[in-house]
This record gives structure tokens, sequence and C-alpha cells, in this order.
């Protein structure tokens, strides 16, 4: 194009001077629910694993086994791989959004776009200490026995 105006697709949004905003390329998790994920996967998770806890040793799930591991410790194990895979998977993406939303704004557009690499380098924060978090929890799974602390033997 010679006037230095571009073509766009509908569903590409364009500032008042034409430019588009590189965040829409972006959506998740530049946003407010890619900003929150993390917390909301941790916050699932550390419900389950308490309700299963409990619910497991009250019912007796401590006491059955599947291929040679305890069925409430095997139970609670896959619900803390599926925490940590999900937080992983979301550290992962929003490094990718951060990254790539920070080598393509022009310094112009850095003031337009720059909520958006907050929220996704956020949602790298977030990712990284609810990992941990995650693994604070599901780390003595693997140490002591579930039921142990409630009386139950």
């Amino acid at each position: 194009m010679d006037n230095g105006t571009a073509q766009h697709d509908d569903d590409r949004a364009v500032d008042d001077e034409g430019r588009d905003f590189i965040a829409r390329k972006h959506r998740f998790p530049a946003n407010a629910a890619g900003f929150l994920l993390a917390p909301v996967v941790w916050f699932a998770y550390f419900i389950v694993i308490y309700a299963l806890q409990g619910t497991g040793c009250a019912v007796g799930l401590d006491q059955s086994s599947v291929a040679g591991v305890g069925t409430l410790r095997l139970l609670l194990l896959l619900a803390t791989l599926a925490a940590v895979v999900s937080i992983s998977l979301s550290g992962y993406w929003s490094f990718r959004s951060w990254y790539r939303l920070l080598h393509e704004l022009e310094e112009e557009e850095k003031q337009v776009q720059g909520h958006s690499a907050f929220l996704a380098y956020g949602a790298l924060l977030h990712a990284g200490l609810f990992l941990i978090a995650t693994l604070w929890i599901g780390v003595p799974i693997l140490l002591m026995d579930s039921c142990d602390a409630l009386g139950s033997t």
C-alpha cells in the first residue's frame, strides 16, 4: 500500500492511526482471565485435595491399593499432577505471550499495549508462585501417610 495504510481483516482492531492492536492477537493470557488462571487452578486444587483426603480417610480409601500404591495416595497424586501440569502450561503460555508482546511492540505502541504485556507478565509470575504453592501442598503426599494425623490406622 503506497499511502502507508494497511488493509485489516474484520477480526483485527486498529487504533485511531490505523495501527493494529497487537494485544488482540495475543488475547489469552494477556487479559484478566489469563492473569487469574493459575490462582483459580490452585484454589480448585486446594479444595479438591483436602476434600478428597478427608473423605478418603473417612471411607477407608487408605486401606485399599492399586498397583501397589494406596488408592487415596494415588488419587491425591493424580490431582497434584493435573494441577502442576495445568499451572505449568499456563506459565509457559504466559511467557510466550509476554515475550512476543515485548518484541512486537514499537516504541509508540508500548503505552497502548503496555497493559497487555503487564497482564501476561503477571500471569507468568502467578504461574510460578502457584506452582510453588501446589508443590508445597503436594510433596507431603509422597512423604506421609494421608490418614495418620486423623487417627485412623
